[in-house]
Parts: structure tokens; sequence; C-alpha cells
């Protein structure tokens, strides 16, 4: 693997996935389009490195086998509980700094 490819890829936990699932699920039944954008906000915060804290609390959603809008209800309380829109706002952050381009010259090698 490519040292950009393993720099930018994410290893989600089962529950991570888990959420990701169900909510991708959710998205495709629903017609709402506020509630479709609520879920693309809660599967990108959702994505982040999170806090332990907020894994044991999903980690209990997944293992009651919570689906449906009770899921959005409780990721959404969990969202607003732990403040994660600032931990996502932050790793975009970090994200546009890693960004730098590098050139490499084959000719300069020889």
């Amino acid at each position: 693997m490519r040292e950009a490819e393993k720099e930018y890829t994410i290893r989600l936990r089962q529950t991570q996935r888990y959420i990701i699932r169900e909510l991708r699920f959710q998205f495709s039944k629903t017609e709402d389009e506020e509630e479709k954008e609520k879920i693309n906000l809660l599967e990108k915060t959702f994505r982040c490195n999170l806090y332990p804290s907020v894994m044991k609390e999903i980690n209990l959603i997944r293992r009651l086998g919570v689906t449906g809008e009770d899921l959005i209800k409780r990721l959404s309380d969990i969202y607003f509980q732990y403040n994660l829109k600032s931990l996502l706002d932050a790793q975009v952050k970090v994200e546009k700094q890693k960004i730098v381009p590098r050139f490499i010259c084959p000719e300069s090698l020889v």
C-alpha cells in the first residue's frame, strides 16, 4: 500500500461499521431531504476517531440492536451531548493541512 493510502485510510471499528450500515439503510428508506442531510452529517461524524465515552455509548446501541428512527434519535443525542461538531471540524481542519503534493523526479534518483 502506498504511503498516501496508508495515511488516509480510515480504520473503522465494528461498532462504527454497524452505525454506518444502519444509517445508509435509513438514508435509502427516507424521502425527506432534511432527514437525509441529518443522516449524512451523522455518518461523517461517526466515521471520525471518536472519544472512548462515545464508543462506549454506540457499542451499547449496537448490542441492543437499535435501528431506524430510534437509532437516528440516539445518535443525534450523542452528537449534541458530546459536542461532536467540534471533533468533526477539527478533523476536517487537520485533513486540509495534511494535503501537500510531493513530486518525485526519477531522473534525480539516477
